[in-house]
């Protein structure tokens, strides 16, 4: 055997094996070579075109002396995970004496003259170079920042194969540099360590002339925001225009030349804040060069509340935070989330869980995390990874990728403080260091060591203490904050990185005894805050590797504190109650702005509702374990709902369900409406009040929050009579309540049946079929329906028949009975007749999801409920998170008049007739089964 390949085999055979648990989470069956983390890596600065070059590289680990490309590589490896990680179908260590080889081919379209071609990064652990056509064309030293590499010079003519070679080191642990909790061999508080690409790669076509980055920086005292716009290949003469959106308004408007400040008034200046996280879209153009981006109103400062004690001021108001220490770790991916819905689950739970504040440990996330804390309203803390710094130079790499750090993350409204020091981990310098800060970004805090060393300069004075909590001695410049304390332990068996030998600062038994000690401490902590604590950060967000002192598991499956966690820690922070906020939403083919009106209640359920088809957009409820989830089928943006959608989450109308052959008699005059369900009109027609935009206003009456929607439809609007105004408002209450009104106005007789069509799953989107639902209607009779499926005039009886619920039944018990109702419907698609006993709002239904314990009661005005079993979906529609709508993945309990009523005087009838008013009401209550 040649020695050089005899010393690389000695290498290999020396080097560390990789722990190898196998805990996933919910997320990692859904990353394939095909899907992985295909969003924009970068909200704050958008291109609509651009190149993901995430999925299958090839790789190679060789020994450090070697600095060609490998002749043979060793297999694939899924980038953006690290070669470490479960998800990157490779698991293994490389060490300080190797080299990590990555190599993959792309293609690029032929493109105008000029054009630039921007190779992006958002990180790699440690230090990269790149090569493209055997050509190098950059390095990069730093393991937590993105960076950006011109290789138009490298490229060959289009549409030819680009190779692209990217080689890199890490010491870990043998090095002097930021690394975080990264080390070789795994103990205690420190994890499996983290090798190269860990963010998205991707490229982008640019003009000569472009955009390289935007400061943005608001001053809410002054009702304005600063923007610097960065360029390159730009001439003298180059100009840039501003514009900040309001939704769908410009409000202000900007032109200067790049390099320099750019001053925009904002009138009446909408704030930016946890419960409120209103942001603006800003666009910005260059030449033929234009980016989009957002920018949050939003001030944080020290000052003394009304009895002269230093607090953190959250736009001129005092606001405790408090949060969990997050280390930002996953069992499947380590440093890498496995999706960007898994990435986004964590902040919605912690903000469920009544926090407003995440402390991002040792660790910067990519981009897209903090954008996700940007459109919550969760405040950030910031560290900078912490290295050894033992050396001149080693230190001045820290202070340039700090610099970096700051540079990349400094237009996200979320982070109000930077950590630069942790409990003396290469701690240096500190005075210079805070300064430093200071002078890059005036629109912050600074916390000059988050426990331990204390330099006497900050914002704010920062301790650790475990179990605690504790009060900082007193300080007359700065607020008095708890950077750590708690980490409560509990390993739950089948959810742990490993089974033995797990670790937390104090354990408990269960989940009973974990939950008392933490109330325990939050009644501790309420006392120190009226002492003069103005922060504190609980240890930690979930469990990783062998600590176990999370709030949630590691693989995020159980939320370990009691129900009543979200209350107990909302009384900490002069809590705002229920919230209502708005945010942009896409716009119509047409170019009609659509907005998000988000609702929270105290206990932190949350109900989006969209103004495109009045679509409740999202509900997010806990089950027993407190984990929350989304149980509406429908769509993360609007392109969904605008192209293949079964009515997810609409208001359906004029007249909900069907009418027989597009036609109805009224008054003497027949009339003939659009036929969209083979001969029939349903639920409005082709274009219903499900694809209308509505308008919208919201409200707030103490703790209960709402939007009103209102929506004009014109006489002959699908063939209806008369001009129709109609109104829907949805209410959230503090008892989990979803609450819908509807009300409607006409100047001519017309047919009016307004419904929500929501598709739930108490198991949460993804969560499989709905089958094992327990369900129960209070019917004793149902409309028997045609082959059509319009009602043939009978009330008849549910008494053995697959359609009685009367007692609680699985859906699935019955549902492939030969029954000729049944057949015609693929399953249940029946209304059934309400047993009522006057017009008040009575009990409808009743559901269980067994598995979670999630609960659903539905009370009504209305005469009958339409229960549909999602029969027709077929996993064509993809959905939320990527999830394909499966067959019978979602159901609907729709309350309404009878379908066709209009054509049968038997029925209740459904005509509205001028100086009348229309008028139902539908509650969905939501709970848990213990």
């Amino acid at each position: 055997m040649p020695n050089a390949a005899l010393a690389a085999c000695l290498v290999l055979l020396q080097q560390p094996a990789v722990s190898r648990p196998s805990l996933t989470t919910r997320w990692t069956a859904e990353v394939t070579p095909e899907h992985v983390l295909p969003e924009y890596p970068r909200p704050d600065l958008v291109r609509p075109t651009w190149q993901t070059l995430n999925g299958t590289w090839q790789y190679a680990v060789r020994d450090s002396g070697s600095t060609s490309s490998p002749r043979a590589w060793d297999g694939t490896i899924l980038v953006p995970f690290p070669i470490e990680s479960q998800l990157s179908g490779v698991r293994r260590t490389v060490t300080d004496r190797q080299r990590l080889w990555y190599r993959r081919t792309f293609r690029i379209p032929s493109t105008a003259a000029g054009t630039r071609w921007l190779l992006h990064f958002g990180a790699v652990d440690w230090e990269a170079i790149v090569s493209v056509n055997g050509r190098r064309v950059g390095a990069h030293r730093g393991g937590y920042d993105p960076f950006t590499l011109d290789i138009t010079g490298a490229l060959r003519p289009a549409p030819g194969d680009q190779e692209l070679v990217v080689r890199v080191w890490d010491p870990t642990d043998r090095g002097d540099q930021p690394r975080g909790k990264q080390v070789l061999k795994p103990q205690s508080i420190w994890y499996t360590a983290v090798t190269g690409i860990w963010q998205t790669v991707w490229l982008e076509a640019v003009p000569r002339a472009y955009i390289t980055a935007l400061d943005v920086r608001p001053d809410v005292d002054a009702g304005t925001v600063s923007v610097r716009v960065a360029a390159s290949g730009t001439t003298p003469a180059a100009r840039v225009q501003l514009a900040a959106l309001d939704g769908d308004s410009t409000v202000a408007r900007g032109t200067g030349p790049p390099g320099q400040p750019l001053t925009l008034y904002i009138p009446a200046p909408k704030l930016w804040g946890p419960g409120h996280p209103f942001l603006y879209g800003l666009r910005v153009r260059l030449g033929d060069d234009t980016v989009t981006g957002y920018f949050g109103m939003r001030k944080i400062a020290v000052a003394r509340d009304g009895v002269g004690r230093l607090r953190l001021f959250l736009n001129n108001h005092p606001l405790f935070e408090y949060g969990t220490l997050d280390q930002g770790w996953w069992p499947d991916g380590l440093y890498t989330a496995p999706t960007d819905a898994a990435l986004r689950s964590d902040i919605e739970t912690l903000q469920h869980l009544g926090f407003n504040l995440i402390r991002k440990h040792v660790k910067v996330e990519p981009a897209r995390w903090y954008y996700h804390c940007d459109q919550l309203g969760m405040l950030v803390w910031q560290d900078m990874p912490s290295g050894d710094n033992k050396t001149p130079a080693a230190r001045q790499e820290f202070a340039d990728e700090l610099d970096r750090v700051v540079a990349a993350l400094r237009n996200h409204p979320a982070i109000v403080m930077w950590v630069p020091f942790n409990e003396g981990w290469g701690q240096h310098d500190t005075r210079r260091i805070v300064a430093r800060l200071k002078q890059r970004d005036a629109t912050r805090l600074v916390d000059n060591a988050s426990g331990w060393t204390d330099a006497h300069v900050g914002d704010v004075l920062d301790i650790h203490d475990y179990p605690g909590p504790a009060l900082p001695p007193p300080d007359s410049t700065r607020a008095s904050v708890l950077g750590e304390f708690g980490g409560l332990g509990l390993p739950i068996e089948g959810h742990t990185w490993q089974a033995k030998d797990n670790w937390g600062y104090r354990r408990y038994a269960n989940q009973d005894e974990l939950s008392a000690a933490y109330r325990a401490l939050l009644d501790r902590l309420r006392s120190l805050e009226s002492e003069g604590l103005a922060a504190a950060v609980y240890t930690q967000t979930s469990d990783v590797e062998i600590e176990v002192n999370g709030v949630m598991t590691y693989d995020r499956e159980i939320v370990k504190l009691a129900g009543d966690v979200a209350a107990v820690n909302r009384r900490l922070q002069d809590p705002q109650g229920a919230t209502v906020t708005r945010a942009p939403f896409g716009r119509t083919a047409e170019g009609i702005a659509v907005e998000a009106y988000t609702l929270t209640n105290p206990q932190g359920m949350q109900v989006r509702v969209i103004t495109y088809g009045a679509i409740l957009q999202a509900i997010r409820v806990p089950d027993r374990a407190g984990r929350v989830d989304d149980v509406a089928l429908g769509h993360d943006d609007l392109q969904g709902y605008l192209t293949n959608t079964p009515y997810f989450g609409a208001i359906v109308g004029r007249y909900a369900n069907r009418i027989a052959q597009g036609r109805f008699t009224l008054d003497g005059t027949t009339y003939r409406l659009a036929t969209n369900n083979g001969p029939n009109h349903l639920h409005g027609g082709t274009k219903g009040f499900d694809k209308a935009v509505w308008q919208a206003e919201p409200f707030q009456q103490g703790d209960t929050v709402g939007v009103r929607l209102s929506h004009t439809s014109p006489a002959g609007d699908e063939g209806y009579p008369g001009t129709l105004a109609a109104r829907v408002t949805y209410s959230l209450t503090p008892a989990s309540e979803l609450v819908v009104d509807y009300m409607a106005t006409t100047d001519q007789a017309t047919p009016v049946n307004l419904s929500q069509h929501t598709y739930f799953n108490l198991g949460g989107v993804g969560g499989g079929d709905i089958l094992r639902h327990i369900l129960s209607i209070d019917a004793d009779r149902y409309t028997p329906v045609d082959s059509t499926l319009i009602p043939t005039g009978e009330l008849a009886s549910v008494a053995g028949t697959p359609l009685d619920f009367r007692a609680a039944t699985a859906i699935g018990a019955r549902i492939e009975q030969p029954d000729p109702q049944l057949g015609r419907g693929r399953g249940y698609d029946h209304n059934f007749v309400l047993n009522r006993t006057g017009s008040g709002l009575a009990h409808a239904a009743h559901v269980l999801e067994p598995t979670n314990g999630r609960t659903l009661d539905i009370f009504t005005t209305e005469p009958g409920l339409q229960f549909y079993s999602g029969n027709f979906l077929d996993g064509t529609i993809t959905g939320k998170g990527g999830h394909a709508y499966q067959h019978r993945s979602g159901f609907c309990l729709e309350t309404q008049h009878f379908p066709d009523s209009p054509n049968h005087l038997s029925f209740p009838s459904t005509i509205l007739r001028p100086g009348a008013e229309y008028r139902s009401r539908t509650v969905f209550a939501f709970g848990v089964s213990r």
